[in-house]
């Protein structure tokens, strides 16, 4: 209901306004005219006008006036006062949806950014390491020494390690022990050698939370040692919005909550603090930018430290919205998913090879060299394809791992940073543009045949626009001029028939 209240009065606001600038114009006619010599020259255009031809005068000049009054009206209201409605955010994500379909695979120049390797434990890896309950430690252990070894740019494991492999009469199973003592040794190993390591970074899993409280981050038998181990060692969240019909279209870059010990934390994502250790920001300079999100109160439900927080977040020279409804908040999907013919290989427009997808197996057995060959100096990706897994989402590009998400999401943070609109004002040039084009049409000819040669325009001019501004992170919305399109031409038809009835009412009263 108070959504309802506050469109109300904007558009009450948006009336009013509308009358006070008539009135404003009305008085500074008036004043004009009051000037020495204005009325001889306001009677001199009157007579020019008076003899302009008639189709003039009555068809084309107050269908102009009035379709950009109205045209820009409509997309003002759609702009602004009904922005964040359900109905045009659906409108909006479709169209986005299909020009990422179209532009799947074109995967820009990497322009000096690190590629990505994907080391996926796939359905065949998945059948031979037995279809184990859990993903095996040590064979884990293998997979992050292998992208060690090679000199990768990064490891992001992509798999929950916050529940122990169930054993008995032991505190911890010989393989989670084999991987805490390869982490610690690897930690160890880089601050004496003082050597350049790759950083890890671990999927962080939360405890289940009501929608209005604050998350618990789930212990595990690496809490202490990850705790001890930053920068080498980190959690970072795996989470994406959900959006109603189940796809997920944008990312969440932080999430706030509260540890063990009741104390206010905020956990960065994946694709956050991959994309600040590649651009030189420290894990300080992220803490600091996230500050104003932190949780209040942990017995509470969640509320920001800083309330209202800010609408934006600078950060590594990005400056992040933090409305979760803004189009900028878009992950630019390029990177599509093939299934499990693997090994497979994207290539950059340029010929640059963008992203390898291997078999975990493959790694872990050292049988595709390639493979191997491509983990250094690559952001590497450890996670599942499987089926047992359940890490398959729906994206605008179709069913994809939830590793290829994030990789999808680090690849936008890093190449276009995020989705930009184009200002206003360009807009509103645009739609006023297009719609004297489409008030001579609406002029000439039927409102019907307006409209399907109105939609050609669209069609031939707006939405190849669209696509090429869309390469380059740039988004305008070829859907809002159709919409307009559609509610004008309704418009003119009702206007039309009952300029129809009036005659007709006239010519029986006679």
């Amino acid at each position: 209901m108070s959504r309802f209240l506050q469109l109300l009065w904007r558009a009450l606001q948006f009336v009013l306004l509308f009358a006070l600038l008539k009135k404003l114009l009305d008085w500074i006619g008036e004043l004009i005219f009051q000037l020495p010599g204005m009325k001889t020259f306001g009677d001199f255009l009157k007579k020019k006008w008076d003899s302009m031809p008639s189709f003039f005068r009555e068809r084309f000049f107050h269908k102009l006036i009035a379709s950009l009054v109205g045209g820009l009206s409509i997309m003002w209201l759609m702009m602004d006062v009904f922005y964040e409605a359900a109905w045009v955010m659906d409108i909006e994500d479709t169209s986005m949806d299909w020009l990422m379909e179209l532009n799947a695979g074109i995967i820009p120049p990497l322009a000096d950014l690190p590629p990505f390797v994907f080391v996926d434990i796939n359905d065949e890896t998945y059948h031979q390491w037995g279809e184990p309950l859990f993903t095996p430690r040590h064979r884990l252990t293998h997979l992050i020494n292998a992208a060690v070894q090679a000199k990768a740019r990064m490891v992001i494991v992509d798999i929950d390690l916050s529940r122990p492999t169930p054993v008995e009469s032991s505190p911890l199973h010989p393989n989670d022990r084999a991987l805490k003592n390869f982490l610690e040794n690897y930690v160890a190993k880089c601050r004496t050698d003082d050597s350049e390591c790759p950083n890890i970074i671990f999927a962080r899993a939360f405890q289940a939370w009501p929608n209005d409280s604050v998350p618990i981050p789930r212990a595990g038998f690496l809490e202490e040692l990850v705790a001890q181990s930053a920068p080498l060692l980190q959690w970072a969240s795996p989470h994406f919005y959900l959006a109603e019909d189940q796809v997920i279209r944008r990312w969440q870059l932080w999430q706030p909550a509260c540890n063990a010990e009741k104390q206010p934390i905020i956990v960065p994502s994946m694709e956050l603090l991959a994309m600040a250790e590649v651009q030189g920001c420290s894990t300080e300079q992220l803490q600091t930018a996230l500050r104003p999100f932190l949780p209040q109160n942990c017995q509470q439900p969640y509320v920001p430290l800083q309330s209202p927080p800010p609408e934006t977040v600078e950060l590594c020279q990005l400056t992040i919205g933090t409305n979760i409804r803004d189009v900028n908040q878009r992950i630019m999907y390029t990177m599509p998913w093939f299934g499990d013919e693997l090994p497979l290989v994207m290539l950059t427009q340029a010929n640059e090879e963008v992203l390898t997808i291997c078999s975990a197996q493959s790694i872990e057995s050292g049988s595709e060299k390639d493979c191997l060959d491509r983990l250094t100096n690559s952001i590497v990706v450890i996670g599942g394809s499987h089926r047992d897994g359940g890490d398959t989402h729906l994206t605008p590009l179709g069913d994809m791992p939830g590793s290829l998400i994030i990789i999808n999401a680090i690849h936008s943070l890093l190449q276009y940073q995020k989705i930009e609109q184009l200002p206003n004002w360009v807009n509103f040039l645009l739609m006023a543009t297009f719609i004297v084009i489409m008030s001579l049409l609406f002029a000439w000819l039927k409102s019907f045949w307006g409209m399907i040669i109105s939609g050609a325009l669209i069609i031939v001019f707006i939405l190849p626009l669209s696509l090429f501004l869309f390469k380059y992170g740039v988004w305008l919305d070829f859907a809002l001029p159709l919409i307009v399109v559609q509610v004008f031409r309704m418009a003119a038809e009702c206007k039309d028939r009952q300029r129809a009835i009036n005659i007709t009412a006239q010519v029986n009263s006679n």
